[in-house]
């Protein structure tokens, strides 16, 4: 029997649920991008239900369907089970007989007033974190006919390593736009220019309708998620918990967002060492970081919830100014760092297994009723690892209570104290 499932692709069916859900309550209670989420049209059953795609295997599916399965939402107790993603009303899909190869590079030069123009958009990003968006009049005007719609995305990445069907399908989430009217027009080096046309089949009235419509869906929340589709293979994210069906212990791993992580060898088998173990950070001081990564950590002199190691599962925490110094970059030194700013900060990613976490404890910066990190309460967001009587914990000790895996670093133009976070 022929199939019209995706190979590798699988989806979260989510039933039970209120009927006056939104795609935008969804995405919230579960941390998703809404573009990964389809309420159908028309449902088919007895019960309301959606789904959430792009889980890339079967097993990631079906961790995520069994945590949220029981879970209460909006009142109703919902049910979730993992199904591969099929051709229906609810899944938009790329028909899986067209193949398309990796297009050649065009040799036409970049003009000097749009290099000029790319690298204000540039600096525009790292300020905000969002692309900058530019429109023509003519989308706008009621006035002119669109006998032709093109979009040009300019990507700081290596086009060597840079996936542009893969691209394209995000951003098509996204717009909510169909992949098959779109063609690529042309791409240039410097980084990865792109430029699509738009809706070649369609005429003059139904492209400057749909123009419209993508124009006034562009707002500040899908720059955002515009703004986290980096293809470079240097680069990772993911949001929610990281599903990867390694354990991680009781603590669930968030993307640690703005940071570079360079990491540290452990030992030979690593991750059968550290099964179970929790990821935690741990902020010090630029002068006692070289210390600490050769003799290893010593127990708080302040104690707020008791003698032992602090540390804390969210970096947005630890990066606090009072845990984490920030030292000012010499200007003659900005070119050293993996990006160019004024600030850089580092922390220690560490691993510590649950029996070693003596306290999980409420904040200690006053902050409130204050939201530190949107992914873990207040309540929880501090530990103290078990020094077991030692001065200094060594990381080299086979039995060391905590580990340091990796050093996080991020740079800023702004001093980090005057981040949103």
């Amino acid at each position: 029997m022929a199939s019209n499932t995706f190979d590798g692709i699988w989806s979260v069916k989510i039933v039970y649920l209120p009927s006056s859900v939104t795609v935008q309550e969804l995405a919230n209670t579960f941390n998703v991008p809404f573009s990964r989420i389809r309420i159908p049209k028309v449902q088919q059953y007895n019960t309301y239900y959606a789904f959430i795609n792009d889980f890339n295997s079967e097993q990631v599916a079906r961790n995520f369907a069994d945590q949220w399965s029981g879970s209460s939402v909006l009142g109703n107790i919902i049910k979730c089970s993992a199904v591969p993603r099929k051709d229906n009303d609810s899944l938009p899909y790329t028909p899986r007989f067209i193949v398309r190869t990796q297009p050649e590079l065009s040799e036409e030069p970049i003009i000097s007033e749009e290099k000029t123009y790319y690298e204000e958009c540039k600096q525009y990003y790292q300020l905000t974190k969002m692309p900058l968006v530019s429109v023509s009049d003519d989308i706008l005007s009621n006035n002119l006919a669109l006998e032709s719609v093109s979009f040009k995305f300019v990507i700081d990445e290596n086009y060597n390593e840079f996936n542009i069907e893969n691209f394209l399908s995000k951003m098509c989430n996204i717009l909510n736009i169909s992949r098959n009217d779109i063609d690529i027009r042309k791409i240039q080096k410097g980084s990865v220019i792109l430029e699509l046309e738009f809706m070649k089949k369609f005429g003059s009235g139904m492209k400057k309708i749909k123009m419209k419509a993508i124009y006034h869906a562009i707002t500040d929340k899908l720059r955002e998620e515009m703004g986290k589709q980096n293809q470079n293979s240097g680069h990772t994210y993911w949001t929610g918990a990281l599903q990867d069906g390694r354990d991680r212990g009781d603590s669930p791993y968030y993307c640690p967002v703005g940071r570079k992580r360079y990491s540290f060898h452990v030992c030979d088998n690593f991750h059968e060492k550290v099964k179970g173990w929790c990821i935690c950070y741990h902020g010090t001081k630029f002068s006692f970081g070289l210390s600490i990564l050769l003799s290893g950590l010593k127990p708080a002199t302040a104690i707020s919830h008791g003698k032992g190691i602090y540390a804390s599962p969210s970096i947005i925490y630890i990066s606090h100014p009072r845990y984490s110094e920030a030292r000012e970059i010499n200007l003659s030194e900005q070119n050293s760092f993996f990006k160019r700013g004024k600030y850089v900060q580092f922390a220690l990613e560490c691993r510590v297994h649950p029996k070693n976490r003596k306290v999980v404890g409420r904040e200690t910066l006053g902050a409130g009723n204050t939201i530190i990190d949107p992914n873990i309460n207040n309540n929880i967001i501090e530990w103290v690892i078990d020094n077991n009587n030692k001065d200094i914990v060594d990381f080299h000790d086979p039995d060391a209570s905590i580990i340091c895996s990796g050093l996080m670093m991020r740079v800023t133009d702004n001093h980090p104290k005057f981040l949103p976070e």
